[in-house]
């Protein structure tokens, strides 16, 4: 059976919670202020005022130091807490995500798309491909473009399989890649990802299919196919 896994898409929030809330910081902050309220104004014997010193900058180190440790974790998750603005050309309202970060693979694997793969293709394949590419290219990535390259990888897959049941006479699987390829131009992210003649293109992919015409599909892997491992796509 060809692997199909359900899309989440309810991807773990980011995280938004303020370094200020933790509870050291908010602790080193309390008792700087309790040092700094018993401090008297009349002369104190000086190891006493020495360890009040101490105290308060124990207490300011801390205080100063947890928020930026805590941004620094922060910034290293693949959630950046950051979405795109309504309106722009060039990204939707999804957020942006770090590439480079050590959970991005974990994150995007939650973003895998409801489509069915062929015999051959693994959505393990295509998490290590946009992982590998995030390492590679360290930057932002939106939510909407790691929904957009997994259909790709799917609708690739389709086409590598269709071409492979073409060559051993295989009537019953070119019927079901040409179904796929079909379905594929209603996937969401390609549609909401179309900015003008790609669902076009892929619509003209599938009616070559359809009527048996094998010259624009094995024109598509060598052109937009080339970064996805099909190889043994059956």
């Amino acid at each position: 059976m060809p692997e199909k896994m359900t899309d989440p898409f309810a991807v773990d929030a980011p995280l938004r919670t303020s370094p200020f809330s933790e509870r050291r910081y908010l602790e080193a902050v309390a008792e700087l202020a309790q040092a700094i309220t018993q401090t008297s104004p009349r002369p104190a014997p000086r190891r006493w005022l020495l360890r009040v010193r101490l105290r308060v900058a124990i207490a300011l180190a801390v205080a100063l130091c947890l928020p930026v440790a805590s941004a620094v974790g922060y910034q290293l998750a693949a959630h950046t807490g950051i979405f795109g603005v309504p309106g722009e050309t060039e990204n939707d309202t999804s957020e942006w995500l770090r590439s480079d970060a050590p959970d991005f693979g974990a994150v995007v694997a939650r973003l895998i798309p409801s489509v069915a793969l062929p015999h051959g293709a693994s959505w393990r394949t295509a998490i290590a491909g946009q992982v590998q590419q995030g390492r590679s290219s360290p930057g932002l990535v939106q939510v909407t473009g790691v929904r957009s390259q997994f259909e790709a990888y799917a609708r690739c897959a389709w086409i590598a399989s269709w071409l492979a049941a073409r060559q051993r006479d295989d009537l019953a699987a070119q019927r079901r890649a040409t179904s796929e390829l079909e379905q594929s131009v209603r996937w969401p992210a390609t549609v909401a990802t179309d900015g003008g003649g790609t669902v076009d293109h892929y619509r003209a992919l599938a009616q070559a299919a359809n009527v048996g015409d094998a010259t624009p599909l094995e024109r598509e892997l060598p052109l937009n196919c080339s970064g996805f491992d099909w190889s043994g796509v059956q």
